[in-house]
């Protein structure tokens, strides 16, 4: 009896271990798998791999769309694998990607200005299944059964981006939302605040194979609330609010000379291109476009953070404004190798901070349109004890 149990306790352990490390064959070889790799382009070949071997299980699910997806659309898979986020790489479907792959070069095929589009903008702006932080769906397939009869005859890429948009307003009001939430809950409440509205938009407009992106300012200077719109690209690129069916670059936010007043205005990227992280300012995608001198002039601010006289690199500079009684984060950039960090901004006064405490300063900066301002902040002669009454002080003047 005594060997018998010890007998089902070492197979039970057995069975443990077997369950918490199961061997190699969970991850991705590339000498095991001389056939997947293959069939990667070579452009995208390194990253492809590196994306497969972090994908844990599902690199199966991965392999199996580049196997499966046409010739001509392996270059699509492999620019979404390469260039897909880590929560993605472990559990996106292969019934999701590879349909979305197959639907989005039949747009760009079947549409009439699908001979006005190139590759890079096909693949970044086009071909990707996720418009910012939202959960990912099979939207493409459903959506474009609904438009492509809308949108079919038409021959221009802005006049279907604005029956898109009517589209988009007929299923959609403004209203309280869950922020980020996916196109499909967007549709089904009927409503939505400019995040989701522009994450259903861009994912329609995507679906007809019209170009679009996901566009945002993360606040507004001397005002309440931040922004979110669209771009769609036709040969250029264009503003539209969202589920707003007003002309392409007319948005209220532009005719009402908002836009004139923003500090800072991000475009949203799938690519890893000019990545830059805003953990620090909120829950905004990482992969991001400096887009602020289309909306607004610009003027240059270069910031030189010393300690005892010494330049200090990677010290993260902050640049905050006035929002909402309150001082709120709209950029941060990174000292180099001579403790300099330089920024573009729109017109306004602007918070400048550096270094932790006890090592920390501040200053007022003014920034103006084709102007660059030059900032010393000295970490040793820190500011933290001072109290600065911000609520009196008249950001939209030079101080």
């Amino acid at each position: 009896m005594l060997e018998r149990r010890i007998k089902h306790l070492l197979l039970f352990s057995f069975f443990v271990i077997f369950l918490l490390n199961p061997g190699s064959s969970a991850a991705f070889d590339p000498e095991e798998n001389k056939e997947i790799v293959a069939l990667i382009p070579t452009t995208y070949r390194a990253q492809v791999i590196a994306a497969l071997s972090s994908a844990g299980k599902n690199w199966k699910q991965l392999a199996s769309v580049l196997r499966e997806v046409a010739p001509e659309q392996r270059e699509g898979a492999a620019f979404l694998i390469a260039n897909m986020p880590q929560a993605d790489l472990v559990s996106i479907s292969y019934e999701l990607l590879y349909e979305n792959i197959v639907y989005a070069y039949q747009a760009w095929n079947q549409m009439p200005w699908g001979t006005k589009i190139s590759k890079p903008i096909f693949l970044k702006y086009v071909l990707p299944y996720r418009i910012s932080l939202e959960p990912a769906e099979r939207w493409r397939k459903d959506f474009y059964e609904q438009l492509y009869p809308r949108v079919e005859k038409m021959t221009s890429i802005a006049e279907a981006a604005l029956e898109v948009n009517k589209w988009g307003a007929e299923n959609c009001i403004y209203g309280p939302t869950y922020r980020f939430q996916s196109p499909y809950t967007t549709l089904k409440r009927h409503q939505g605040d400019c995040h989701t509205q522009t994450i259903l938009y861009v994912a329609a407009a995507r679906s007809v194979g019209i170009p679009a992106r996901y566009v945002f300012t993360p606040y507004y200077p001397y005002r309440i609330g931040y922004h979110v719109w669209a771009e769609v690209w036709d040969g250029v690129w264009h503003c539209t609010g969202s589920c707003e069916p007003a002309p392409l670059d007319k948005p209220w936010f532009i005719s009402d000379g908002t836009a004139k007043t923003l500090a800072k205005v991000w475009a949203a990227s799938y690519a890893r291109v000019n990545p830059l992280e805003l953990g620090n300012i909120g829950p905004w995608q990482t992969h991001l476009l400096d887009v602020t001198s289309f909306y607004t002039p610009v003027g240059s601010v270069e910031v030189k953070v010393i300690y005892l006289g010494q330049p200090v690199a990677n010290a993260l500079v902050h640049f905050s404004l006035w929002n909402y009684n309150t001082l709120l984060p709209v950029t941060c950039a990174p000292t180099d190798q001579q403790g300099k960090a330089r920024i573009e901004l729109g017109d306004g006064t602007y918070f400048v901070t550096a270094g932790q405490p006890p090592s920390n300063t501040w200053q007022f900066v003014y920034v103006a349109p084709g102007e660059t301002t030059k900032v010393h902040l000295e970490l040793s002669a820190a500011n933290q004890e001072e109290v600065y009454d911000f609520s009196s002080y008249d950001f939209g003047k030079r101080p």
